[in-house]
């Protein structure tokens, strides 16, 4: 229950059980951390994913068999991915 209703319930004199929201608000916690926590694996294998690729394009354009539009394509990417995953950690650490 939230506040603003227990407020509400307490002047209408409804009885408030106050005790029985914690188990629904642990329950809320646990599966946002499950969330949060599956977002993480997914960020860091798109991470490893993005680190291969823009090493792999790195070396054909050494090679001079790539395109530097490709390796630039895939710096990004792995920028990306990398905020991505920055995000999913820090969305963890807050809960």
């Amino acid at each position: 229950m939230t506040e603003t209703r227990a407020i509400d319930a307490r002047r209408s004199g409804d009885a408030v059980d106050v005790t029985a929201e914690a188990p629904a608000q642990r329950t809320r916690r646990r599966a946002l951390v499950i969330f949060l926590s599956a977002n993480v694996a997914q960020s860091a294998a798109a991470l490893r994913f993005a680190q291969q690729e823009a090493e792999r394009s790195q070396t054909l354009v050494q090679r001079g068999t790539g395109t530097v539009q490709r390796q630039q394509q895939a710096s990004s990417t792995l920028q990306q991915e990398q905020a991505r995953r920055k995000n999913a950690v820090e969305g963890v650490e807050a809960t």
